[in-house]
């Protein structure tokens, strides 16, 4: 898996080889560097929540599920790339102040050899396979090469936005997160969701599933979805980008609410699992 991992990674680079396809999301899809969700609308759900199933993408919301006071985290994601931003993510958040973190994934990258700098620090709090992941890109390639290259996307996101919408990255915060992040269990799976459950073993008392449900067909996600093994008031939210009643028709039982957030169109659907 690294290994295969590694060679499509570098021919993704080298642009011998293409992640974009006619499915958005597949298992060599782009890693998405930053969330574009209101999430600060949402983070209630994840206060106090201690065994979690999410959906991995930028890993926004793993950072601040963490600092929320998750202790366990089964993270998956369809594509096999973003589990490696996680971890690189994690790690530079024991490795770095606020500022650099920001700088390294936020502000605008260039050539200058203090990101080598920066990922000589970050990789020494990386596992093996993960250091061995990013290492195989950094030798070959400067960090601004690897993160403007198409192994990422590129959608159009206001980096202030995105630090605004970030909890884990105010400075209180930040520094908080530092002393949590090795407090927490994460166990991580490469799967499409509607392929998942058969593969889960816990029980959760909150599953982020983000955007999914734009992308599957909405009968089979019901289905999966209420396959899910849920603690008692345990709960499953899926983000709507805007509230849309066709889809939405799909969702009438009761044990499903949806929480549109103020001066916006965009929400969260809530399933609670039936008594």
């Amino acid at each position: 898996m690294l290994k295969d991992d590694i060679i499509i990674a570098q021919k993704i680079m080298e642009r011998s080889c293409s992640n974009y396809k006619k499915n958005l999301h597949h298992t060599t899809s782009a890693i998405y560097k930053q969330s574009n969700e209101r999430m600060r609308e949402y983070l209630k759900y994840f206060k106090d929540k201690k065994d979690i199933l999410s959906v991995i993408a930028s890993s926004d919301q793993i950072l601040n599920m963490i600092l929320e006071g998750a202790e366990n985290i089964d993270a998956f994601d369809i594509s096999s790339f973003p589990q490696y931003f996680m971890f690189l993510k994690l790690a530079a958040v024991k490795s770095l102040t606020r500022e650099e973190y920001i700088e390294f994934f936020f502000d605008r990258i260039t050539t200058d050899e203090k990101y080598d700098d920066m990922y000589d620090l970050i990789s020494k709090n990386l596992s093996k396979d993960t250091k061995e992941f990013w290492d195989s890109l950094f030798h070959f390639y400067d960090w601004c090469e690897i993160y403007e290259s198409a192994l990422f996307s590129n959608d159009p996101i206001s980096n202030s936005y995105t630090i605004g919408e970030n909890k884990y990255l105010e400075e209180t915060e930040f520094n908080k997160l530092k002393d949590l992040v090795d407090k927490v269990n994460i166990n991580t799976c490469q799967s499409d969701f509607l392929d998942l459950s058969g593969k889960l073993t816990n029980k959760y008392d909150l599953v982020y599933l983000s955007n999914i449900i734009y992308y599957v067909n909405l009968l089979e996600y019901k289905k999966t979805l209420e396959k899910i093994d849920l603690k008692e008031n345990g709960e499953i939210l899926s983000y709507f980008y805007k509230k849309e009643d066709h889809v939405l028709e799909y969702f009438k039982e009761n044990n499903y609410s949806f929480n549109q957030f103020e001066e916006t169109t965009s929400g969260i659907l809530v399933y609670k699992k039936s008594k």
